[in-house]
């Protein structure tokens, strides 16, 4: 996300939309690749964890998820520094929206030419669908980056596309929506008010950008109010299609 966003959406895994037929043998070959050009390219020790099949989503039956681990040794003289991990996920929905965008240049030591490289991503319209979805319907733990993504999604310019968290329902096979919508937004103030909500956020966000968002409290009131307003707009506008 931040090789593409100029803003630093939180989301750590990088997330694909396979579509309805996608096979985890698709992407067998991702493991030599990552292996061999990473290991070469910047003479890092990696390996890659690769999936033995496409596991369940445990939340919705027909949902497929493909789970990749990348695994960087940066320092392997220093036996005290974890490894750096990344989480290559591709699940079996269709993805509504594909735009070109050209990679950020966010380090100094990556190659001449690497802002040149357009990939094909989802608009913003359809990140914010998918956050809109997942936060309310993830019952094992609350994706407070997903707040704090919503709230520069919206800032960006990014709008509402009921079509879209339509779709996105029928994917998941959601049941009861509208119901889990009004329950998160029961405990939306104890959650962005909470310590974990504060302690996960403080991993990701620089110190003087905490000191005038997370430690204002008038900030955290504004962040309530938005989330607040923009899962209201959702139940409206379902809710007027007949949900």
């Amino acid at each position: 996300m931040r090789g593409i966003w100029r803003q630093k959406l939180f989301s750590e895994d990088l997330d694909f939309a396979g579509g309805v037929e996608f096979k985890a043998s698709d992407l067998m070959s991702m493991k030599g690749c990552l292996e061999a050009y990473l290991g070469n390219r910047y003479g890092l020790i990696v390996s890659v964890k690769e999936p033995k099949e496409m596991t369940d989503d445990p939340t919705h039956h027909a949902i497929k998820v493909d789970k990749w681990q990348l695994n960087v040794i940066t320092s392997p003289e220093r036996k005290d520094m974890p490894q750096q991990k990344i989480k290559i996920e591709v699940i079996n929905v269709p993805a509504y929206s594909r735009v070109p965008q050209a990679l950020l240049h966010n380090y100094d030591f990556l190659p001449d030419g690497y802002s040149d490289l357009l990939v094909m991503v989802e608009t913003i319209e359809e990140i914010m669908a998918d956050k809109l979805i997942s936060l309310v319907n993830c019952s094992r733990y609350i994706r407070n980056r997903d707040i704090w993504d919503l709230r520069w999604l919206k800032q960006e310019g990014a709008r509402i596309n009921t079509q879209f968290i339509r779709a996105k329902i029928s994917d998941y096979q959601i049941i009861n929506y509208l119901e889990k919508l009004d329950s998160f937004l029961e405990h939306v103030v104890e959650i962005v008010h909470g310590k974990i909500f504060m302690d996960e956020m403080s991993r990701f966000i620089p110190s003087d950008v905490q000191a005038r968002t997370l430690r204002q409290e008038k900030f955290l009131t504004f962040l309530c109010n938005e989330i607040t307003q923009m899962f209201e707009a959702v139940r409206r506008s379902l809710l007027d299609g007949g949900i």
